[in-house]
């Protein structure tokens, strides 16, 4: 059996296992990642200052491009975020009687999400790979006067203050909306990244980007095989040793790290995370809107529903078609198709379509259950065994969406370097 060896193997594509590649590659790493087909981040890819960074590294200021608008529509407010018009502005008109309170506290958020920031770059990444992690987290946190009891605080008891029941309303709806997240499941340090990242000054090109990280993989000599032709994994003792593939040959390495569901489907019992899925992410597609839709719409919408949901408009050829993301219990109920377009009816009250499941639902665990990780929000270690780590940005962070995926990518890849006492 012909062998072949690397210093990293990835299981799976995802943005995070993208970027993870992208910086081994780079820093002098030989990696061979297998990939399956996936879906890049498209219509709710937010920049962050880790993203910031990531591109400074890789030199890719070329990905950056205006931010994309976004509505948030409830029964009594319609906000408009990242036009022309200012925040301020868009407060002052629907939440007359509450501005100065929402104002205030999405300008703490916008604070407290920087600092946050700050600190996570600056301690190397999540606190999630041990003591030392955490140590140096804990220490650039304390810095800027964060403290873990105001980051773990849940987000809900804070829009519950508000007096103002409107702009409760529609807070609710915009980070449940955000996150793909229940509000109730949300923490204030989750809450805190997410609207800092949503209403950054820059926005990201995910075609650029997608096209930067592909470019500099191949660049830096980083090697692509299909998922689909890994038979099985090797195990020696308790450590993974290498990828046995379908039509013979086998692939060692020194580390492993999943960077998709897919990837977890070929460990061994012995190797798999105790996962529990509580929550079902899904995608659904409309057919071409026919019939017309208001031109007040935004690229991107957040109505209010009893559960999380957005959607995106797209064209498609001269028509437009609707792009439909919510999550929902697990398993996801069965009437969940006739749920949305009763969402969708009264915002496109003269279009015809039909709307379809889009892809399998994802199974996303539920951060708020995991109080004892060393960050809020968090799922699960990024080292599940000496040598194989979490990679998927869904499956560490599962409410920070992009945002999640780059710092998770950035965080492995930075501890791998180290360990490997390879460049930066």
């Amino acid at each position: 059996m012909s062998q072949s060896y690397f210093d990293v193997i990835i299981l799976g594509d995802s943005l995070a296992a993208r970027v993870a590649g992208t910086l081994l590659a780079k820093g002098g790493c030989r990696v061979l990642s297998f990939q399956e087909p996936s879906e890049f981040p498209a219509a709710w890819l937010h920049s962050s200052l880790h993203l910031e960074r990531l591109l400074e590294r890789l030199d890719g200021r070329s990905s950056f491009s205006p931010p994309a608008s976004f509505q948030v529509l409830t029964a009594d407010s319609r906000l408009e975020f990242l036009q022309p018009s200012t925040l301020e502005g868009e407060l002052r008109r629907e939440f007359a009687g509450g501005y100065e309170e929402v104002s205030g506290l999405l300008n703490h958020l916008q604070s407290l999400g920087h600092r946050l920031e700050e600190a996570l770059w600056e301690s190397g990444g999540l606190p999630l790979l041990g003591i030392s992690s955490r140590l140096r987290f804990a220490h650039r946190r304390l810095r800027r006067g964060l403290t873990r009891r105001a980051l773990r605080k849940p987000f809900e008891s804070i829009l519950t203050g508000l007096r103002h029941e409107p702009a409760r309303r529609a807070l609710s709806a915009l980070f449940a909306g955000l996150s793909l997240t229940p509000v109730d499941r949300l923490s204030v340090a989750e809450a805190a990244l997410l609207w800092t990242s949503a209403v950054r000054a820059e926005g990201v090109s995910p075609d650029r980007l997608e096209e930067l990280l592909t470019r500099r993989y191949e660049q830096f000599n980083g090697r692509t095989e299909k998922l689909s032709g890994l038979q099985s994994m090797q195990l020696e003792g308790s450590r993974l040793s290498g990828a046995v593939l379908k039509e013979g040959g086998r692939y060692g390495a020194r580390y492993f790290l999943i960077g998709s569901p897919a990837g977890w489907n070929l460990l061994q019992k012995p190797l798999k995370l105790a996962f529990r899925s509580h929550f079902s992410r899904l995608r659904f597609c409309t057919s071409p809107l026919r019939g017309g839709i208001s031109p007040m719409f935004a690229e991107r919408v957040i109505p209010d529903a009893s559960f999380p949901v957005r959607f995106d408009l797209s064209p498609s050829g001269e028509e437009i078609i609707a792009t439909v993301e919510c999550t929902t219990g697990s398993p996801p109920p069965e009437n969940l198709g006739n749920t949305l377009e009763n969402i969708l009816k009264p915002l496109f009250p003269f279009a015809s379509y039909q709307l379809e499941p889009s892809g399998e639902p994802e199974s996303i665990p539920d951060g708020a259950r995991h109080a004892k990780q060393s960050f809020p929000g968090a799922t699960s270690p990024l080292r599940l065994q000496k040598n194989l780590f979490i990679c998927h940005g869904p499956g560490v962070l599962p409410s920070l969406g992009a945002a999640g995926d780059v710092i998770t990518g950035l965080t492995v890849a930075d501890h791998l370097l180290r360990s490997l006492k390879k460049r930066k």
